[in-house]
């Protein structure tokens, strides 16, 4: 596996998020982030513009944001991952990886759900799962990853998991107004 430097791009513009269903809501402005993969592959996200956006402490992390802090215990966080596998290895072989890996590296570790899921259209998995933080909290991870050619991509949502259903319906419309570019198109 290889891993490249990812490189931000740009912080857009803030967007609304008013829907036409709903018009009486309106949820906080958001920023929308670009980041550039690897191989002409971009991926587009809008998060709330008050979220934090940190500098990656890895190389196979392309972004990372956490929820301003308002005295919960556990910041809420969604980070953008990628990774190049063996061109051998399909979407269920590796997720299934990612399972054990997280089973051996986690403590607690109980997988919720594994789904096949479409994310902008293509082909992904959804897993929902449960662990305990080193400090002891119970916290709830939900990820959708994709494969595009042997690219590997993973957008993973932390939160408290006392604060799931808040967080799950952000990180449901993050995963319907993502977008993956490549060579500078959808």
């Amino acid at each position: 596996m290889s891993r490249g430097t990812p490189k931000t791009v740009s912080q857009g513009t803030a967007v609304d998020q008013r829907t036409a269903e709903d018009d009486a809501v309106i949820t906080p402005q958001r920023a929308v982030h670009r980041a550039e993969l690897a191989d002409g592959i971009t991926v587009q996200l809008a998060v709330p513009d008050t979220w934090e956006v940190l500098v990656p402490p890895d190389p196979a992390v392309a972004w990372l944001a956490v929820e301003p802090v308002e005295g919960q215990a556990f910041r809420s966080s969604v980070v953008l991952t990628y990774d190049h596998l063996d061109a051998t290895m399909d979407l269920p072989t590796w997720q299934n990886g990612v399972d054990e890996a997280f089973e051996a590296g986690f403590t607690d570790w109980y997988l919720l759900d594994l789904e096949r899921c479409a994310l902008d259209g293509r082909v992904a998995a959804r897993r929902l799962a449960t662990y305990t933080s080193t400090e002891g909290l119970s916290l709830t991870l939900e990820q959708w990853a994709l494969l595009i050619g042997t690219l590997a991509i993973s957008l993973t949502v932390t939160c408290d998991s006392p604060r799931y259903g808040e967080v799950a319906s952000w990180a449901a419309g993050w995963t319907t107004e993502l977008r993956i570019l490549e060579g500078g198109r959808s």
